[in-house]
């Protein structure tokens, strides 16, 4: 017998691209902010990402939440990520994001925000630009290599 299974969603928020943020609150993009912050640069790989209001704004009923990477100067593409539910706290409106894998060096990202057709390009930042891999192996201790 032969079962087939399809999970809506793809299994999960993880993977996606653009991850849908249902609120209580009925506010608008005004406030938003991000950390990173703008233009920061020689970011780790492993960066988490950051949104939330200021404290004289209140965010949108619903808001969408994009990472893109710069591939080629003006050619942005989509990271996929995972809400860190654990560490986010709606009701002091702020929700923080993981990219599914380490970011890569040397690059450009930003976060996009979205709510009722509007578009808030909040922050780029940019990660490092050479890093150091810690490479344990058995019996040898531990290596540093340079990519």
């Amino acid at each position: 017998m032969l079962v087939i299974v399809m999970v809506a969603g793809g299994g999960g928020e993880a993977g996606r691209i653009t991850h849908t943020v249902t609120t209580s609150y009925d506010g608008s993009l005004d406030g938003v902010d991000t950390s990173p912050g703008e233009d920061a640069t020689d970011l780790s790989f492993d960066v988490l990402i950051n949104v939330h209001w200021d404290l004289e704004s209140l965010p949108p009923s619903e808001f969408t939440v994009r990472l893109e990477e710069e591939r080629t100067p003006g050619n942005w593409a989509g990271v996929p990520m995972k809400p860190r539910d654990e560490l986010s706290s709606p009701e002091n409106r702020y929700w923080w994001f993981e990219p599914d894998s380490l970011l890569s060096p040397s690059t450009r990202y930003r976060i996009v925000i979205q709510a009722d057709g509007e578009t808030a390009v909040v922050h780029e930042f940019k990660t490092i630009d050479v890093y150091e891999v810690e490479v344990l192996t058995k019996g040898l201790g531990t290596t540093k290599t340079k990519q």
